[in-house]
């Protein structure tokens, strides 16, 4: 479907304005900005109905608790979302926000986040136990899905991936240790609203897995903070704050905590790889390449640490 077709078929199914509508994303998915409202499309072939239809229905679970994520809004049929021919249309409100800055990022903020993570994890497990929606583990995401587009050479990270996924499936699986996450919160994916509260969006690549994963993706994407590069120990400063606000609304065992180390190696592949496969090598900018050089440090300096 083109464009302009997508945004017709929109119009038709919500209240819009066609002409104030531009495109803020197209990789994946098409994400369009109309006034005060988000649209979504979606291609069949990367996300089913089933799944999206979870995603949305833990989105509105949320939201009837008091936690602060997106809302999404139905239909003019009363639908959560609508089924194209050839993909899915959702539609959310526009979040009135900003993202996070040096001068918002404090100790009380990344407290917040903990405490918002808490609430996705104590909640989801009320949502999991109730829902009749099947969800979907962290290695049968559609982004889980790498080992075709890490490079191929002396480094063997299609090699070390698949040892990393070895080791995962050997860790115990319990209600208290495992279950929903969002699985991809950073600072691109919530915006601050009025009264400093961080609204979350972006529920793409929510899945199982265990709690202490979802913690380390956070924590991963924090370190790529500028205001967080320049500080000592960032990662024990992170942490210790943000288990602060997390405790406040689950808890995590100790030793869940020490896996940590892998699940940042192992989103420094998802990474990498989603970068080497969208990322032209003719037109890369200098900052991917930064970028680009961040990530395979990373991965250098954390399979020494992990002896691998």
């Amino acid at each position: 479907m083109t464009t302009d077709g997508m945004l017709q078929v929109a119009a038709q199914h919500y209240e819009m304005k066609l002409e104030q509508a531009k495109l803020l994303k197209g990789y994946s998915n098409q994400i369009y900005e109309c006034g005060d409202k988000i649209f979504q499309f979606t291609a069949k072939q990367y996300k089913s109905s089933e799944e999206i239809g979870m995603e949305l229905a833990w989105m509105n679970f949320l939201r009837s608790k008091g936690v602060n994520v997106a809302e999404v809004i139905s239909s003019k049929r009363g639908k959560t979302f609508e089924e194209l021919e050839n993909g899915l249309l959702v539609c959310y409100r526009k979040i009135n926000g900003k993202k996070i800055s040096r001068s918002l990022w404090s100790a009380q903020h990344v407290q917040q986040l903990g405490k918002l993570t808490g609430q996705l994890h104590r909640w989801g497990k009320v949502f999991q136990a109730s829902t009749s929606f099947s969800i979907k583990h962290w290695h049968e995401i559609p982004k889980a899905k790498i080992e075709a587009d890490l490079p191929k050479d002396e480094r063997k990270l299609p090699q070390l991936h698949e040892h990393l996924k070895h080791q995962f499936h050997a860790y115990p699986i319990n209600t208290e240790a495992y279950g929903l996450i969002h699985y991809d919160i950073h600072h691109g994916n919530y915006l601050i609203a009025k009264e400093q509260k961080i609204v979350l969006f972006d529920f793409e690549m929510a899945c199982q897995s265990w709690y202490a994963h979802e913690i380390g993706t956070v924590l991963y994407y924090a370190l790529f903070l500028p205001m967080m590069q320049a500080k000592k120990e960032a990662d024990k400063w992170f942490l210790k704050h943000f288990l602060k606000g997390y405790s406040k609304e689950h808890t995590i065992a100790p030793q869940e905590l020490d896996k940590i180390p892998a699940y940042l190696l192992y989103r420094d592949l998802l990474v990498y790889a989603y970068i080497s496969k969208v990322w032209s090598e003719e037109n890369i900018t200098e900052a991917q390449e930064v970028f680009r050089e961040q990530i395979e440090q990373g991965i250098l300096e954390r399979r020494e640490c992990l002896g691998l």
